[in-house]
């Protein structure tokens, strides 16, 4: 497997079109490639979205482009979206070692994918608090977002060593 990833820096405010237009195309889009993930920036450089797209190998790629750029409804879309680009970025990325098995499986449906969002977990611990010169222990509560790569390593780890769940 092989995944683009494409980062476009759009025209300030276009963002919101931008999704509209790409979610307007996605059925056609999705005839030659495989969407994996939509990201827009927040924080950092803004006007930039970020998208994933998965390949079974670059002749796949090479393929899945040239059979897009003849497709008449991709004709009359690309134009609409290139006129809100002001510039762009291409990385072909492949899995690393530690997350391949999961990865490919993923990929082909076999597995699904965490969803991408923090997952909050409740950690305790005790700590010793003073009140009134005697020593006594309280029970503090707080919450930490846990990284839903952190979740598919986890996973992939369990798959990877027999254990399920």
């Amino acid at each position: 497997m092989v995944y683009e990833m494409r980062v476009y820096t759009l025209q300030p405010g276009k963002v919101p079109e931008f999704q509209a237009l790409i979610e307007e195309g996605l059925p056609v889009i999705s005839k030659y490639s495989k969407l994996v993930g939509w990201w827009s920036t927040e924080v950092g450089p803004l006007n930039e979205v970020v998208h994933i797209w998965a390949y079974e190998d670059m002749n796949h790629r090479a393929q899945a482009r040239a059979a897009q750029a003849e497709d008449p409804q991709m004709q009359v879309f690309r134009p609409k979206a290139q006129g809100m680009i002001v510039s762009q970025y291409n990385k072909i990325l492949t899995p690393g070692q530690l997350l391949a098995p999961a990865v490919a499986l993923r990929a082909t449906g076999a597995l699904p994918w965490p969803p991408c969002m923090p997952r909050w977990r409740m950690y305790r611990r005790r700590s010793p608090v003073r009140t009134g010169g005697e020593k006594r222990s309280i029970s503090q509560t707080r919450n930490k977002p846990e990284c839903c790569l952190g979740a598919l390593f986890r996973q992939s780890r369990r798959q990877m060593i027999g254990r399920t769940g």
